[in-house]
């Protein structure tokens, strides 16, 4: 998206951060995972002119003191790739996700095959 494009996006939705240069950052060092997360929240602000509150890790890779990293950054929520749903309680910087396929996308083979998945989901197993 060009920045014009993206504050519009902005002004209907959400806008988080997923770091600058998408490193893993459970391979890469405290000053590194410092610049990214910084980085990324000041230049979509700047771009958007709306505060950025939310990260997404790049892979999924969480990080050695990612909740202290994030919240002296500004970041009040992280999404993983964990799938799950966010129960009470849960840690803020480490959200779990639910995959959304449009089921008229997938055969009755997929859904059956996935079907086990989504009940453990549901009873939190």
């Amino acid at each position: 998206l060009a920045a014009g494009d993206l504050a519009a996006v902005a002004d209907v939705f959400t806008v988080g951060a997923h770091t600058v240069t998408h490193p893993d950052l459970a391979r890469s060092s405290p000053p590194v995972i410092a610049a990214e997360i910084r980085d990324s929240k000041r230049i979509l602000e700047a771009v958007t002119g709306r505060p950025v509150r939310h990260f997404c890790y790049p892979f999924g890779a969480v990080f050695d003191g990612y909740a202290a990293a994030l919240s002296t950054a500004g970041y009040l929520t992280a999404c993983t790739t964990r799938p799950g749903f966010v129960r009470a309680g849960a840690d803020p910087y480490a959200l779990p996700r639910i995959e959304w396929k449009d089921p008229s996308a997938m055969s009755p083979r997929d859904v059956l095959k996935n079907l086990d998945f989504y009940v453990k989901i549901l009873l939190g197993v």
